[in-house]
């Protein structure tokens, strides 16, 4: 499955921490990008999936800027973005463009469940789920997928999920809706205290299997915004274990992997947070001196054998 996706990085990106992270995505990132995802289907690049540009709309960014009424904000800038994806679908594979175009009805828009609080942040997440309880975390991400809904996605995307605990919140909320899932862990599967743990990624597609037994339609267990060294051990470690491929494959559940080409381990290693302003630049390893991401393209090649 070939994906354009918005909250990847994909695009160009500024940032402005004065109206937060997520207001520049959909104010900035939703409108450039989802005009260039649109051309890129047109010209039938192969993407076969559209994932909605909300990746930033979380409490952990909304509170700050909207203390009082943060929910109902994260709602319809979530209902927003998602109608924009739908109609970048449609403007991408409408007759009549000049340019051979595929079906709507084969690019599905994939609606984003974001992480409660920053990326790559287990310790935040785990001081958020003491103060507030589960209870909370799962009423906000059914809040979520409601909007989701809304704006027309066809199927839902948990993504850069910090811990089991957090994709387990989001598949609760999931279950009232009869969408497919695409489930998304933070790709090296760090700890509280941000080291990686790939080799605790077969222990997460068991409990993946746990969930689609009870019913939960998932279709796929991915890894994504790591480094990809540390999607393609996660990989590996669940290649490794023995049978667990088949069960999967059994179970009709597909491996999904979306590496980062930045540089952000050192950030990510002391933590990450929304105010950081560092500039965020490629690794010249996996774009090359042309740009043409051979580097990457070695990665997503080992990912595929994986």
């Amino acid at each position: 499955m070939v994906t354009c996706n918005p909250n990847a990085g994909g695009c160009e990106q500024e940032r402005d921490w004065d109206i937060t992270y997520a207001e520049a995505n959909l104010a900035r990132k939703t409108s450039r990008c989802y005009v260039k995802l649109a051309a890129k289907i047109r010209r039938r690049a192969g993407s076969q999936t559209i994932t909605t540009s909300n990746y930033g709309v979380q409490p952990t960014y909304y509170q700050r800027v909207y203390p009082e009424d943060w929910e109902c904000h994260i709602y319809r800038d979530t209902e927003i973005a998602a109608r924009l994806a739908v109609e970048a679908r449609e403007k991408a594979t409408t007759a009549g463009t000049g340019v051979a175009a595929p079906d709507a009805s084969t690019v599905r828009v994939l609606g984003s469940l974001p992480p409660f609080c920053e990326s790559h942040r287990v310790d935040l997440f785990e001081a958020a789920l003491a103060e507030h309880g589960e209870d909370f975390f799962v009423r906000i991400y059914r809040g979520v997928a409601e909007a989701l809904v809304r704006g027309g996605v066809d199927a839902f995307i948990p993504e850069t999920m910090n811990n089991w605990k957090e994709a387990s919140f989001a598949l609760r909320a999931c279950r009232d809706f009869d969408l497919p899932i695409i489930l998304c862990l933070e790709g090296a599967l760090r700890d509280e205290h941000m080291r990686p743990h790939p080799e605790l990624a077969p222990s997460m597609a068991k409990l993946v299997l746990e969930e689609k037994a009870r019913g939960a339609r998932i279709e796929a267990l991915g890894f994504n915004c790591a480094p990809p060294e540390h999607i393609l051990a996660s990989l590996q470690a669940v290649k490794a274990e023995p049978g667990l491929l088949a069960s999967l494959r059994e179970a009709d559940i597909q491996l999904a992997a979306y590496a980062n080409c930045c540089d952000r381990e050192a950030v990510h290693n002391q933590g990450f947070d929304g105010s950081d302003t560092n500039r965020v630049t490629i690794r010249r390893d996996l774009a090359g001196d042309d740009n043409q991401f051979e580097g990457y393209t070695k990665f997503a090649q080992q990912y595929i054998s994986n």
